[in-house]
């Protein structure tokens, strides 16, 4: 595949674009999504840098910049740039996502085509939170029909803040707005940084900002693959992206006397250090976090945190919605959870009981919830999507339950209760309400349990002290692709003897997702042969109703894949069998050579990118071969089947059926092979049986 050559000079640092190994980091941890640029780079798409303001002026971004769309959403400024001498971080965001490629300054965004709208943001500890929270919502009702992706690299990470309580109630509205309203209806896609308050034992299912089932809250991983030191775990985080992180030593420090009789004292400290900072750009010359003049103090060197990780997500977004725009918010949120990576075989996964995902259940865990964003595969799956999810398909299944049970106060006290949930959803998210009442909720832990055995960690916050609040809401995005039906069980444990007492009167559990179908979606990855390996159950396909559908548009191998019941195809090196009696009616390949083979039902074949053969026989049938050099070969001689155009689409028409065709180069007949080109302008197409036209 092409890629797109950056000559920018500091794209080489940008390892969270491409990772070859620079400074100790292991190859291929990136967002790997420089096979994408030759085809996007966030054209057309308006992101919303909502921190603490976007300098107009700066070389490396103000050709994606409009002012036109930017603003204050505080008192304290008059347009969407900073205000206050420590207002950098806003800088930082906005050049991840999208400074200019090619320019020869500077380095290159993840959507370096992308248009950015400045927000401005006061983030000071000056503003109280109340302030800052009527802002906020202020500036989503002022950019629902202005922005597609709204960017936010900070929260109320500490404290639970409560979109059910009077002064997060403004929040918790604009958020429903943006997602029912923004984009024509199709929804704004909301990123949030999930916070760096691993250390200090917080839980971001604690702030609605980052646990809301309409936004997307991304945890970070360090140039290894592994979670960032920092990255505070959730059940709502969705997917991380590319940061920094830091270790630990023990280091000798010598502190002088006071006197010149006395003696140094020596002591053991433990030192912090960083490493795989982020590289982006500066507020220009001496301000911002590099205070060299410019041109060397317009680019940071050293930004970090979550902060960092969700800019690169809305990147990516804006990738995806170039590649289709017209994905609704929950599309987006399905696709990237499908296609982010395993980057860590030693973390703490989940495999959940979905059927869909690589022949099985999805790996999903507290630290990255789904992984590393993947904007390939990405993008790839966005280009093949064949649903559209958005607030007005979107179905919310409730179930209650009392309690009315007080735990002892003992370290050891602990309460199940289960709600029966009927069928009728396949689950994106699952959110549960507490009746709960306790001083300290430090020993808590809230485990949810699906019918498929699931089990979601919803609350583990050991360092956050105070009340629990009442009707607070918490996520979890681990149950991806499960059915609604069944017992889902809630277990509260509360594992300290501290005097407060735990009282839980009851629950209620919303289940938020798509109405359940027999038409299935099976969806294969670059990792499928890994987990076929682990699991040869996932080799197996059995599905003997509805429409269902084969995606390996994210697979970047070659695939050799039949839809004929009871044969064995190849995807990612790994077999998938079809079972006798198995129909599946369509098909997507990715990036390789592939072989698609119809079977006898009406299919859709799509070849992806590569050099691809669409082998067809009966049945009317939907041909594409993508980019690439592609062949549509027919069993018969060419004497059997009418050619014809139909506003330039190519139709083949036998007693087989009708095969419609798009994008490819030639038709192999049992006795020639015959260009598309000549096909379509019905040139050089005479019965002459036994000619085989050279096609090179």
């Amino acid at each position: 595949m092409a890629v797109t050559t950056i000559d920018d000079p500091l794209f080489d640092q940008e390892c969270y674009l491409l990772n070859t190994g620079q400074n100790g980091a292991t190859p291929g941890i990136d967002l790997n999504v420089a096979l994408v640029w030759p085809d996007y780079t966030g054209q057309g798409v308006t992101v919303g840098v909502f921190d603490t303001g976007v300098e107009y002026d700066h070389p490396d971004i103000s050709a994606n910049l409009d002012v036109s769309l930017s603003f204050s959403a505080m008192e304290n400024g008059a347009d969407g740039q900073p205000v206050l001498t420590e207002d950098n971080h806003g800088m930082a965001v906005a050049g991840e996502i999208a400074a200019v490629a090619g320019n020869g300054i500077g380095g290159v965004g993840v959507a370096y085509d992308a248009a950015l709208a400045s927000i401005y943001l006061d983030l000071s500890e000056q503003v109280e939170d109340g302030q800052l929270k009527a802002a906020f919502a202020d500036a989503l009702q002022r950019t629902v029909g202005v922005c597609d992706v709204m960017s936010n690299s900070w929260g109320f990470s500490g404290v639970f803040d409560n979109f059910n309580a009077p002064e997060g109630q403004g929040m918790g509205e604009a958020l429903s707005r943006a997602v029912s309203e923004g984009r024509g209806g199709l929804g704004a896609i909301v990123v949030f940084a999930a916070g760096n308050e691993r250390e200090e034992g917080f839980d971001a299912n604690a702030d609605n900002l980052t646990n809301s089932p309409y936004v997307i809250s991304v945890a970070a991983v360090d140039n290894t693959g592994k979670v960032s030191s920092y990255s505070t775990p959730s059940a709502s985080n969705l997917v991380a992206a590319p940061s920094n992180s830091h270790y630990y030593t023990w280091e000798t420090v010598v502190i002088p006397a006071e006197d010149e009789d006395g003696e140094d004292e020596v002591i053991q400290e433990l030192v912090s250090h960083s490493y795989g900072d982020i590289v982006t750009t500066d507020r220009v010359g001496t301000l911002g976090y590099n205070t060299a003049a410019s041109p060397e103090g317009d680019y940071a060197y050293d930004f970090s945190g979550t902060s960092a990780a969700a800019p690169l997500v809305s990147g990516v977004v804006a990738l995806m919605l170039e590649a289709d725009p017209v994905l609704g918010y929950r599309d987006v949120q399905d696709i990237l959870a499908l296609t982010a990576r395993n980057t860590d075989a030693a973390g703490d996964w989940t495999v959940n009981g979905a059927t869909t995902w690589n022949g099985g259940g999805m790996h999903a865990s507290r630290d990255v919830g789904y992984g590393l964003v993947d904007a390939t595969a990405a993008v790839r799956l966005a280009e093949t999507w064949d649903t559209q999810s958005t607030t007005e398909n979107l179905l919310v299944t409730t179930g209650e339950a009392g309690v009315g049970v007080t735990l002892p106060d003992d370290g050891t006290g602990s309460v199940s209760s289960g709600i029966a949930m009927a069928a009728g959803v396949a689950v994106e998210r699952a959110e549960i309400v507490l009746d709960l009442s306790t001083e300290d909720v430090s020993g808590l832990t809230f485990v949810l349990t699906s019918p498929a055995g699931t089990q979601s960690v919803l609350f583990d916050a050991p360092g956050m002290a105070g009340a629990y609040p009442a009707n607070f809401a918490m996520t979890s995005t681990a149950f991806l692709g499960e059915s609604s039906q069944g017992d889902w069980m809630l277990t509260v444990n509360d594992t300290k003897a501290d005097g407060a007492t735990v009282d839980l009167d009851g629950w209620t559990l919303n289940l938020y997702g798509a109405a359940a179908t027999d038409d299935t979606r099976y969806v294969y990855t670059n990792e499928y042969g890994t987990y076929a390996a682990q699991d040869p159950s996932r080799t197996l396909l059995v599905d003997l109703t509805g429409t269902d559908t084969i995606n390996a548009s994210p697979v970047t191998a070659g695939s050799a894949v039949t839809l004929a019941p009871g044969t064995v195809s190849l995807i990612d090196g790994a077999a998938v069998v079809l079972a006798p009696l198995t129909t599946i009616e369509n098909l997507a390949t990715g990036d390789g050579n592939d072989l698609l083979v119809d079977n006898d039902a009406d299919n859709s074949l799509y070849g992806g990118r590569g050099d691809d053969v669409l082998m067809t026989g009966r049945g009317d049938d939907s041909l594409d071969g993508g980019p690439g050099f592609d062949v549509v070969g027919f069993p018969n001689i060419y004497a059997d089947y009418t050619i014809g155009t139909d506003t330039g689409v190519l139709t083949v028409s036998s007693q087989a059926g009708v095969k419609t065709i798009a994008n490819v180069e030639a038709l192999s007949f049992a006795d020639r092979v015959v260009p598309a080109t000549d096909a379509l302008t019905r040139t050089d197409l005479g019965n002459t049986n036994g000619l085989l036209a050279v096609v090179g």
